[in-house]
């Protein structure tokens, strides 16, 4: 008998590991998926995907799996969407859906994600799972990203000092800064000084030597636990009720 590979949200879980979140409001029929996804990229599965709006191990999700449970394509998209707006690791996104508008296949498409129909094979998944494997470490992009808001968090830097700061990181002088963002060069100037000031690091160097540390620290070892979402979540009303209505339908077997 194989080992089971699913498990709803759990935050005790090792939320340092990455792995592919497979959502299905059929928790079943996420079942025959796991093992066409078996691979070196651990997999979970979770059936509300209301709840998966406020996890805060969003960031951890390499791959994500909308199942073939979401009878609502439309809706289905819809919140892969929103889910991804708010995560620093953009995941790759599989979706399976039996009957497909040509107009929802466009919007899939649009947006980047992998399509199958069900059921999947380990052939038809193969393309979505390499991409996984090959996200599995942030790239240089995501995280010189990240480590510009640690440090940002750390030491309380605001949004501007975060765009002046990647600016820096990005060899840019306070001249080219300040025509990018339309401030003066005095005011750029002013930033590198509060935030030298702020963190304890004297001058250009040090700032961008320590965004570089914690960069080439996510690239070896991954992003660590908390990630840029906002303290409060989105108003998310209208998307969990409608959700919520997918999940009633597809319990009484409506379609």
């Amino acid at each position: 008998m194989a080992n089971r590979r699913t498990s709803d949200p759990d935050l005790s879980d090792d939320t340092r590991k990455v792995f592919i979140m497979v959502v299905d409001p059929i928790a079943r029929s996420a079942m025959a998926l796991l093992d066409a996804l078996a691979g070196p990229v651990p997999v979970r599965s979770a059936s509300a995907p209301h709840r998966l709006l406020q996890d805060p191990r969003r960031h951890r999700w390499v791959g994500l799996v909308l199942g073939p449970g979401f009878k609502d394509d439309a809706l289905a998209l819809d919140w892969a969407a929103r889910l991804k707006a708010t995560s620093l690791r953009q995941p790759v996104v599989l979706w399976l859906s039996a009957n497909p508008s040509a107009a929802h296949l466009r919007l899939a498409s649009e947006r980047g994600y992998l399509y199958s129909s069900p059921p999947a094979s380990p052939a038809s998944v193969q393309p979505f799972l390499e991409l996984c494997d090959h996200r599995r470490a942030p790239g240089p992009g995501d995280a010189i990203n990240w480590a510009v808001w640690a440090l940002a968090q750390r030491h309380v830097l605001t949004k501007r000092q975060q765009q002046v700061l990647l600016g820096l990181v990005h060899g840019k002088i306070a001249c080219e800064i300040a025509g990018e963002l339309e401030l003066s060069e005095k005011t750029v100037t002013n930033h590198i000084a509060d935030m030298s000031k702020r963190t304890g690091l004297s001058g250009v160097r040090s700032l961008v030597g320590e965004v570089q540390t914690l960069a080439h620290s996510a690239m070896a070892e991954g992003l660590p636990l908390f990630e840029p979402t906002p303290t409060e979540p989105l108003d998310r009303r209208e998307v969990r009720e409608a959700l919520n209505h997918a999940i009633s339908r597809t319990s009484t077997g409506k379609t």
